[in-house]
């Protein structure tokens, strides 16, 4: 922060995400104790609501409702992807026709692969942040929302993941550290997957949405004119 009081810019992805976090957290906290509290004071449910959104509006305006989401999608080189060389060399090394976006995450696993193999030295199929707890629980919960899986039982609340859909989540959540990602994935967080595949060195990523204008931006991205983004399939988390 300078003197001004003003705050610095933030000096990289994740320290612009955390500050992110940091005011949801607090507008979304505060909403809801608001809610809370009219509540206990005798308020029916649409009246405490009432009270929360007026907080938030100037006008006939209204600038804040209390969410927050995390959507996530692939990223991909549009430069390789398009590349008719790409897509028969995946053919070939498949056996499976070339369709894009993949139909679910055992294409899109194979289209990593794939691309490990296709590109270059030094670059790989796919950026991945699998470190430990966070990194690793964003981007998994991705696969086991594409198989139709979950955490936990929606009706009896019980623990789900240990299922044939969560166990073939992470069989091939770990096919692709092992065989298509950067060296060290299994050890990386947000910021080494979003500078893995801004700085050129991946095909593919399963991430936030809300890079794209990170990754469009030539000051922050050497494939900002060469990246696109579409949904996961079988949807992501909060439904990518």
């Amino acid at each position: 922060m300078d003197f001004s009081g003003r705050p610095s810019a933030p000096k990289s992805v994740g320290e612009l995400l955390a500050r992110i976090t940091l005011v949801s957290v607090l507008l979304s906290g505060g909403a809801f104790a608001l809610f809370e509290w009219e509540q206990a004071l005798g308020a029916t449910e649409p009246q405490a609501w009432t009270v929360v959104t007026a907080m938030f509006t100037v006008g006939d305006k209204h600038h804040f409702i209390p969410m927050w989401t995390y959507p996530f999608g692939i990223v991909y080189r549009t430069d390789v992807v398009n590349d008719p060389k790409f897509r028969s060399f995946y053919e070939k090394k498949t056996g499976k026709k070339w369709v894009f976006p993949p139909t679910d995450i055992h294409e899109y696993a194979e289209m990593a692969k794939a691309a490990k193999a296709f590109v270059p030295k030094g670059m790989y199929g796919c950026a991945m942040q699998g470190a430990k707890v966070d990194p690793l629980v964003m981007e998994l919960t991705n696969y086991v929302y594409a198989l139709d899986g979950d955490y936990y039982d929606r009706k009896t609340w019980k623990a789900s993941f240990d299922s044939e859909k969560g166990r073939e989540a992470l069989k091939i959540y770990k096919d692709l550290i092992d065989n298509a990602a950067q060296p060290g994935a299994n050890g990386a967080n947000f910021d080494d997957a979003f500078n893995t595949f801004g700085q050129g060195k991946a095909v593919f990523a399963v991430t936030h949405n809300f890079l794209m204008p990170w990754l469009l931006d030539k000051t922050n991205s050497v494939v900002y004119d060469k990246v696109d983004f579409v949904p996961l399939p079988g949807g992501g988390l909060l439904g990518g």
